[in-house]
C-alpha cells in the first residue's frame, strides 16, 4: 500500500478478497521500479515458502546492508548501495533470478484437506511401525537375557526373574501418554468426520422409518359390496348407548390444518336443524354438504397418500360395560370374512359410538400383515354398508404395498363419521334423509 497507494486486492466482501488472494495476480502501477516490482512479487507469492522469510531478506533485496535499517527511503528508491554496498558474506540470499513456482490455486480446499489427512495418516502409520519395532526389540532383548541366565545354570533365578518381569508387566499401570498437540487440520478433520457420521446415521434412520411408497400390486378400486352371509343370531345390546342427550357430541377435540377448516364440523351440522323444519331443504343441504366432502376430501387412494388429514378425537369417558360390548361387536366384525348384515344392523342401531369405535380400528391394525389387511378390509366394508358411503377407496393386493394407501383410512373414516354422526340426532336425521340404508 505504501509503494502502490492501494492494497493489492479489493472486493465487496471478505470472501471476495480471500478468493482474489488465492487465485488472482496483482496489477502493478507504472511508477514502480524493477527492484520494487520484484520485491513485491516475491512478497505476494501464493506459496508462503516462496516469500521472504525475514525483514532482513527484504532489506537485502533492495540492495542495502542488513544493518542499515534506518536508511532514508529516498536513498533506497534512488538505488543507493545497489552496486557498492553488497550484502556481507553469510548474509541473507539475494532475490533469485528465476521466480519460484506459483502456488497451485487449482487444487480445491477439499483436495488440500485430503492431502493433509494423508500426511496425518502416514505419520500415524510411521509411529505405529516404530512402536511395534521398539516392542519387538525389547521382547527380543528380554528373551536373550533369559536364555543367557539359563545357560549359566541359574535356571531357578532366571525363572523367578522372568516371573517378576511378567507380574510387573501385568500389574503395574501403564504410564499415561503425554498429551499431544493437534493442529488445526486435525481438529477440522475430527469435526468434519463427526458431522459426516451424524448425517449418515440420520439418513439411515430416515430411510428406515419412512414408510415404503410402493405402487400396489392390486388395482385401486372403489368399494364393492361383499356378498352377504347368513345372518348369525346377535344378542340384543346389554347397555344403553346414549350419549346423555340427542345433541351430545362424540368427538370433542379437533386439530385442523388450514385446508380442512371448511370441511370439518366442530358442532352439529346446520342441515340437521334445517331438516327438522323443512325436510326437503334439509335433504338438499345434506346432499350439497356430502358433495363438497366428496369433491375436496381425499376419497381416492392416490389422493390421500401424501394428504395432511385432520386430527379428530373423542374426549368422552365410556363406561366399562359399554366399552366391553363395543369391543365384542368390533371383534365379531373383524373375525368375519365378509360383511355380516346382522352386525351392520347392530352398528346402525347403536349409532355414533359404534361407528367411531370401528373407525378407530385402522390405527390398531398392522396393515402390512395379511391378517391385519383382511380385518381392515372387513371393517372398511362394514362402515361403508352402515353409512352408505361407498366412494372411499380401499386398496387390495399385496398388504406391504397397499399399507401406505390404507393407513390414512382411520383418520378419513373418523372425519366422515364426525360429519354425519357426531350426535345421535344427526345420525338419525342422516338416516331418515337417506332413506335408511
Amino acid at each position: 500500500e505504501l509503494l502502490c497507494g492501494k492494497v493489492p486486492f479489493t472486493g465487496d466482501s471478505e470472501w471476495e478478497v480471500l478468493k482474489a488472494h488465492e487465485t488472482r495476480q496483482p496489477e502493478w502501477p507504472p511508477h514502480l521500479t524493477a527492484v520494487e516490482r520484484a520485491v513485491l512479487q516475491r512478497c505476494l507469492q501464493k506459496d508462503p515458502a516462496a516469500r521472504f522469510q525475514s525483514v532482513h531478506d527484504i532489506v537485502a533485496a533492495f540492495g542495502a546492508q542488513t544493518a542499515t535499517g534506518a536508511a532514508a527511503w529516498s536513498d533506497v528508491r534512488a538505488g543507493a548501495g545497489t552496486a557498492a554496498a553488497a550484502a556481507p558474506a553469510g548474509g541473507p540470499p539475494p532475490l533469485p533470478a528465476v521466480p519460484p513456482p506459483p502456488f497451485d490455486a487449482a487444487r480445491s480446499p477439499a483436495q488440500r484437506l485430503a492431502d493433509e489427512a494423508m500426511r496425518g495418516a502416514q505419520h500415524i502409520a510411521d509411529q505405529a511401525v516404530a512402536g511395534a519395532r521398539r516392542a519387538f526389540l525389547a521382547t527380543n532383548m528380554t528373551i536373550r537375557e533369559t536364555m543367557q541366565e539359563l545357560r549359566r545354570g541359574g535356571q531357578g533365578a532366571a525363572m523367578a526373574k522372568l516371573r517378576a518381569r511378567f507380574r510387573r508387566h501385568h500389574t503395574e499401570p501403564a504410564p499415561a501418554p503425554a498429551p499431544k498437540r493437534r493442529s488445526g487440520w486435525h481438529t477440522a478433520l475430527t469435526v468434519v468426520g463427526a458431522g459426516a457420521l451424524s448425517l449418515l446415521v440420520l439418513a439411515f434412520l430416515f430411510l428406515w422409518l419412512l414408510p415404503a411408497r410402493m405402487e400396489p400390486s392390486g388395482p385401486v378400486v372403489e368399494y364393492e359390496p361383499m356378498a352377504p352371509v347368513a345372518a348369525v343370531p346377535v344378542p340384543a345390546p346389554l347397555r344403553q348407548f346414549s350419549l346423555g342427550s340427542d345433541r351430545a357430541q362424540v368427538f370433542t377435540s379437533y386439530m385442523l390444518p388450514d385446508r380442512w377448516r371448511e370441511l370439518v364440523s366442530t358442532s352439529e351440522p346446520a342441515w340437521v336443524d334445517l331438516a327438522r323444519r323443512d325436510p326437503d331443504a334439509g335433504a338438499a343441504a345434506l346432499a350439497q354438504h356430502l358433495e363438497r366432502l366428496r369433491a375436496r376430501g381425499p376419497y381416492r387412494a392416490r389422493d390421500r397418500i401424501d394428504a395432511e388429514l385432520p386430527g379428530i378425537r373423542s374426549g368422552r369417558t365410556i363406561d366399562e360395560p359399554v366399552r366391553a360390548e363395543l369391543d365384542e361387536l368390533v371383534g365379531r366384525v373383524k373375525a368375519g370374512t365378509d360383511v355380516d348384515e346382522a352386525l351392520v344392523d347392530r352398528v346402525i342401531t347403536i349409532g355414533p359410538l359404534a361407528l367411531a369405535h370401528l373407525a378407530a380400528q385402522f390405527d390398531q391394525l398392522d396393515l402390512r400383515d395379511a391378517e391385519g389387511s383382511r380385518q381392515a378390509h372387513v371393517v372398511h366394508a362394514t362402515l361403508a354398508a352402515a353409512t352408505g358411503c361407498r366412494e372411499i377407496e380401499f386398496v387390495t393386493g399385496s398388504p406391504a404395498a397397499a399399507a401406505a394407501y390404507n393407513r390414512p383410512l382411520g383418520a378419513l373414516w373418523t372425519w366422515f363419521v364426525n360429519e354425519v354422526a357426531n350426535t345421535e340426532r344427526a345420525w338419525r336425521t342422516y338416516r331418515d334423509l337417506r332413506g335408511g340404508r
